[in-house]
This record gives C-alpha cells, sequence and structure tokens, in this order.
C-alpha cells in the first residue's frame, strides 16, 4: 500500500497522527528510535517488560471524533447486551445455558440480578475497517490487560520531545487506572455506602518480589489521585497468596485485619484461582459486602456467544431500530458453529455451505478463551487445514463462526518493523458506563501473523488523544 494511503488512513485517527507519520516517514533516526525499557523515564517494575512484549516509541494519535465513537459504544452496547440474554432467559433457564454454555447458578444468578451498568468492568477488542469500529470481542471482569500501558507513557513522551515538530503537538494519555480507580470508588460508595473505607484488595499472582513494592507504590499514586473525599483513608492491598484473603461466613473479606469494599483478581491464566475459592467469593459478594467485577452476572457481558445471540433473526427482530442498526454496523456477524442453517447476508444457507464456500471472509473461535487462543483465520490456513478443524469443532457449542474484517492499515514504526504498516486492534475500556481509556495492539500489513495479540508478540502502542493547539509566543 502507498504511503499517501496509510497518510490518509491516520488522518482518520487525527490530523497529529497524520503529523506523525509524515514526520517519520522523512526521518530514518527517528523511525529506529529504541523503546528504553530501563531508561529513567520507566518505573523498576517495568524494567522486565520486553521479556515478553514489544512496545513502540511513537503512539497513536486520536481525535475528540474517536474518543466520542468510543465512548458512544460503551455507554450503549451494555445495555443491548443485556437487553438480548434477558430475552434469551424468556425461553427458560435451560435455553440460556444451552446457548451460552454456562451452569444453571450462572442462570439464576442473572435472573435475580438487576443489570447496572455502572458494576461493569470491560474492554472492548475492536478493528477498524473502513473508518469504523468492528467490535470482534468484548472482555469482563477484573482481569483486563492493557492497564500497565499507563506506566510506558513517559517514554512514549520523551521520543515525541526529540523532534521539534513533534514536540509542539499538544497530547495527552487518557490513564487507563485513574479511570479505573474512580469507578471503584462509585461502586463502593453505592453498594457500601457510608460504611464504605475504599479498601480495595489486589490479587496479583507471578509478580516478582523486587518489583512488587514499586509496583504498590504507583498504585497507590495512582489511586491517592482518583479516590473520594470519602475514601481519602482507604487503601490498595496486593496479594498474591489468597491465604492472605480472609472471608468471613457472613460474606466479609478481610486482610491484614482491614475489611475490603473491593476485591480485584488479576489473574493471567486461566483457572489460575480454584474454582472453591470463586465460589467463596461469588457467594460473598452477594451479600453485599464489597464490590465484585467478576460477579458471574456481570462478566456474561464478556461471553463471546452473546455477538451470535445478537445475531439471531429472532433476536434481531426484537431489537429496536437503532439497537439494530448500531448491532449491524459494528458488530461482525456471528454464529454458533452448532447451528444448521444461517442467515448470511440475507439468504438462508446450511452452515456447511457457508464454511466451505465463504472461508476467506470467516474465522473461527472458542467462545470461552484467552490471549487470542483458539482462533483461526480462514484466509491464513488451507483448504485442509480449514475443513479439518471444522471437523474438530462443528458439534462444540462453545464455537462461533465470525466475519472477518481486515483492519485499514496506518503508518507507523518501532525499532524492529522500522517505518511500516500496521494492522491494528484496539481495546478500549469501559469502567463504571464510562471510556476509560484505549491502547492499540499491532502488526506489519505484510506478515504470517493472523491473530492480533500480545501474546502472539504483536507489537504495542500506546493511545495519545489530541488536546487543542497550544498557543505559541
Amino acid at each position: 500500500m502507498d504511503f499517501e494511503t496509510l497518510i490518509t488512513n491516520n488522518r482518520a485517527c487525527s490530523a497529529s497522527f497524520a503529523e506523525l507519520g509524515e514526520v517519520l516517514l522523512n526521518n530514518p533516526q527517528l523511525q529506529q528510535r529504541p523503546f528504553g525499557y530501563k531508561s529513567e523515564n520507566m518505573e523498576p517494575f517495568m524494567h522486565f517488560y520486553d521479556e515478553e512484549h514489544r512496545v513502540s516509541p511513537w503512539a497513536c494519535i486520536i481525535d475528540k471524533t474517536k474518543v466520542q465513537e468510543m465512548t458512544g459504544l460503551v455507554k450503549t452496547l451494555p445495555g443491548i447486551i443485556d437487553k438480548a440474554l434477558r430475552r434469551l432467559l424468556r425461553d427458560g433457564e435451560a435455553a440460556f445455558c444451552d446457548y451460552l454454555n454456562v451452569t444453571e447458578i450462572v442462570a439464576d444468578l442473572f435472573k435475580n440480578t438487576q443489570f447496572n451498568a455502572a458494576d461493569l468492568s470491560l474492554r472492548f477488542d475492536a478493528v477498524v475497517h473502513n473508518q469504523e469500529f468492528k467490535i470482534v470481542e468484548s472482555n469482563s471482569g477484573a482481569s483486563l490487560g492493557g492497564w500497565q500501558m499507563d506506566f510506558l507513557q513517559k517514554e512514549v513522551m520523551s521520543a515525541f520531545k526529540e523532534s521539534q515538530q513533534l514536540n509542539q503537538l499538544n497530547i495527552k494519555h487518557h490513564n487507563v487506572c485513574e479511570s479505573l480507580f474512580r469507578a471503584l470508588n462509585q461502586c463502593m460508595t453505592r453498594i457500601k455506602g457510608i460504611r464504605s473505607k475504599g479498601n480495595v484488595l489486589f490479587f496479583l499472582s507471578n509478580e516478582e518480589p523486587q518489583t512488587r513494592a514499586n509496583l504498590e507504590e504507583n498504585f497507590q499514586k495512582a489511586y491517592t489521585s482518583s479516590k473520594s473525599r470519602h475514601h481519602r483513608d482507604g487503601k490498595i492491598y496486593f496479594i498474591d497468596k489468597l491465604e492472605d484473603m480472609e472471608v468471613t461466613p457472613e460474606g466479609r473479606v478481610y486482610c491484614h485485619g482491614q475489611e475490603m469494599d473491593a476485591v480485584l483478581l488479576t489473574t493471567q491464566e486461566e483457572n489460575e484461582v480454584p474454582d472453591n475459592i470463586l465460589n467463596i467469593l461469588e457467594a460473598a459478594a452477594l451479600n453485599g459486602h464489597f464490590y465484585y467485577p467478576d460477579l458471574s452476572s456481570l462478566t456474561l457481558q464478556g461471553n463471546k456467544l452473546i455477538f451470535a445471540l445478537l445475531h439471531e433473526p429472532y433476536m434481531q427482530a426484537y431489537l429496536s431500530d437503532s439497537e439494530r442498526e448500531l448491532v449491524n454496523r459494528h458488530i461482525p456477524w456471528s454464529s454458533r458453529i452448532v447451528n444448521e442453517r444461517v442467515n448470511w447476508q440475507g439468504k438462508t444457507l446450511a452452515m456447511t455451505e457457508l464454511l466451505s464456500n465463504h472461508k476467506q471472509v470467516l474465522l473461527l473461535k472458542k467462545a470461552h478463551s484467552m490471549q487470542g487462543k483458539d482462533v483461526l483465520m480462514g484466509h491464513s490456513c488451507t483448504p485442509e487445514q480449514w475443513q479439518q478443524h471444522i471437523d474438530k469443532v462443528k458439534s462444540d457449542p462453545d464455537w462461533i463462526v465470525q466475519s472477518y474484517f481486515d483492519p485499514d492499515p496506518v503508518l507507523c514504526s518501532d525499532p524492529v518493523n522500522k517505518i511500516n504498516a500496521y494492522r491494528m486492534v484496539w481495546g478500549f475500556f469501559s469502567f463504571g458506563g464510562n471510556y476509560g481509556g484505549c491502547f492499540l495492539r499491532g502488526v506489519p500489513a505484510v506478515t504470517d501473523s493472523s491473530v492480533i495479540n500480545s501474546a502472539n508478540g504483536a507489537v504495542e502502542f500506546l493511545i495519545f488523544e489530541e488536546q487543542k493547539k497550544k498557543m505559541l509566543l
């Protein structure tokens, strides 16, 4: 793709991002600028981030229009999802469990829980295709990767200062941790009222002891700058052993002798916390003594099978005109693979016919999976590989078929790929029903990598938001 088209795509994000692309094109030295993982701009707990991640020293810059687009989606989509789930529940708990591949307990809890977007902790993963967001999946709960990007911003900002032209840009990073903590304050106050002291328990596993103290210090700083006056004495408590957490019979959680008002289990792997602990916390949270974003009635919002549900013909008819327009515009067509027949682009097809004839524009995805695992892109595999995988999963109700949208490539740079066209996946957060920041993962447009995920080696990019032009003296 020619550079002129790439710059046009950059400009769709912001005029400042187009300007960055042009500066990088004309400056080979900046193209090769390394990211200083161990620079003075980096907190010690991030010094070894490069062992599992690669970061670009150059950020994507977005204007207020892009922020408004993401804000509109995070405010509107959760309500539509809840409406669809309530409609599914009308068909009975058995149908609900069968469709979403969840237990009867989850269905019962959802039935008896009133929807409140303010309780949700979400991250939507999306691509921009033809200048429109296409949300490929949603993630819900405390284990939403991406918050660590806050602690990279000083190093990225230092790169912009190396160019006189880029240093004139007025840009700002939207702090994800502070957005999370503001939402936590509101949740704790709403749930416990004046009884809430603002104590937050974080379970963080696999953190090196020498970096834990520095991580805690930085979280405490972010929390202090975000908490309400009512929670002025509240603290964050970090544990890496679940034994350090006590749950009383009446459903209160204690750590180091202090009662907790919020409990966040930030796990990195599936099944990291034993089921018996999860069940105890679930039951305790229902007593209203603490905020728990991993409550099953809340994490249902991250069930990937919901995207198939939203595209079921009867659900499309149930949604309002504006809701249906949003779904069809921003959520790729999806279906459970076990459906024998599907409505595809206005035609009714057998699932076998769809998979055989439209491989290039489809992908297969496991609903309950993390970090981009269990995703197969039709265009990136041979017909034999595609059919073998179909034969393997065609009777598994946890697999979905989804339309594939190729991301609009943008121009940026990192020290390994140099100046390049990148295909990006956006991860934008919703805390308490509000936009909470964003980050990007990208791979060169010409690459063998089909799944764009940090766990698969994608380059990570910060997002900066364009502010009003600086007044020059």
